[in-house]
Parts: structure tokens; C-alpha cells; sequence
């Protein structure tokens, strides 16, 4: 018997590709060590920006922060900070030593952050920080994350929508 070798060779492209098949789901894997999780960041619409990102931190009940753990790589940084546990966290007010925030800094570039100036005042973004699971079953706090607009530029006149998401790992 005569082995085709084209057939022979499409069978073990076929076997290989199969192998190397990317899962579907778009949960954070584990690689050689802790699960990581992620924050995904886009500005007025654009591209999904996925980020790793570091374990939640608890600064005291009630009180909790998370940030990307990738900034040097990709050259920008995410934080966000949130008062309270599942639900919708409005950002704190202007002069506020505390409360919810959230922060984008692109280097050599712009700083997002959820306050905005106009000529007549600087007013608080809408949106906020809404936490949908605070890790109960899995581990893993999830949400989302509006400033709508958010101030960037001069002064933050100037004014952009920043939208995330994020799956990141309870550190405590």
C-alpha cells in the first residue's frame, strides 16, 4: 500500500492546528503561576485595550482598589478605587480626600481622570464604578466602569468617554 503524501501531510497539519486551538472562553488563564485577571479600557468608542491586572486590594471594610500590573510594557496605567460592595458607586466629589475614582494615564500622553472643567465650573463625570460580584462563589471581582465625559488636556477642558470592564482576583 501506497501512502499519498499529501493526504498524509494535510492530516497532520489538520492534527496540529486542532492542538493549538485557542479556547473560547475569555476568562484569564492560568500561566505558570496565580491566575491573572485583566481590565479592558477604550476611549470614545475605540478598540478594546485588555490590560493583566493585579489581585483587589482592601484598604479597610468597604474600601477597595484594583490596577493593571502591566503599565511599564504597554506604557499606560489604570486605576480604579470604589466605596462599598455590589452596586453603583458614583465618583467621589471634587476635593473629596476619599471615595470612588478611577484613573487612566497614558504616557507621553493623555490623563483621564472623572472630573472635567468647562468655562462656567469643573464637575464630577457621570457614571461610576459598578461592581457587579465582589468574589463570592469564585474569587474574582467583576464590573465595569464609566466617566462620561471624563476630563483629559489643559486643565481637563477637554473631554473624552472612558469605558472598561475587569475580572480580577479577590487579594484577601
Amino acid at each position: 500500500m501506497k501512502l499519498n503524501p499529501n493526504l498524509l501531510l494535510a492530516s497532520l497539519l489538520a492534527v496540529f492546528l486542532l492542538s493549538c486551538s485557542k479556547e473560547s472562553d475569555s476568562k484569564p488563564r492560568e500561566e505558570n503561576g496565580p491566575i491573572k485577571g485583566e481590565i479592558q479600557i477604550r476611549v470614545d468608542g475605540g478598540a478594546w485595550q485588555k490590560r493583566v491586572a493585579g489581585p483587589a486590594v482592601k484598604f479597610r471594610e468597604g474600601y477597595y482598589a484594583i490596577a493593571d500590573l502591566d503599565s511599564d510594557e504597554v506604557g499606560s496605567s489604570i486605576l480604579i478605587r470604589w466605596m462599598g460592595g455590589i452596586g453603583t458607586h458614583a465618583y467621589k466629589a471634587i476635593g473629596a480626600a476619599e471615595g470612588t475614582h478611577a484613573h487612566y494615564l497614558i504616557d507621553d500622553g493623555n490623563n483621564y481622570v472623572p472630573y472635567y472643567v468647562t468655562e462656567t465650573g469643573m464637575y464630577v463625570s457621570g457614571g461610576g464604578v459598578t461592581i457587579t460580584t465582589m468574589g463570592e462563589k469564585d474569587g474574582f471581582i467583576e464590573g465595569t466602569f464609566l466617566m462620561d465625559p471624563a476630563g483629559y488636556g489643559d486643565a481637563l477642558m477637554q473631554q473624552a468617554k472612558i469605558e472598561g470592564k475587569f475580572r480580577v482576583k479577590k487579594g484577601w
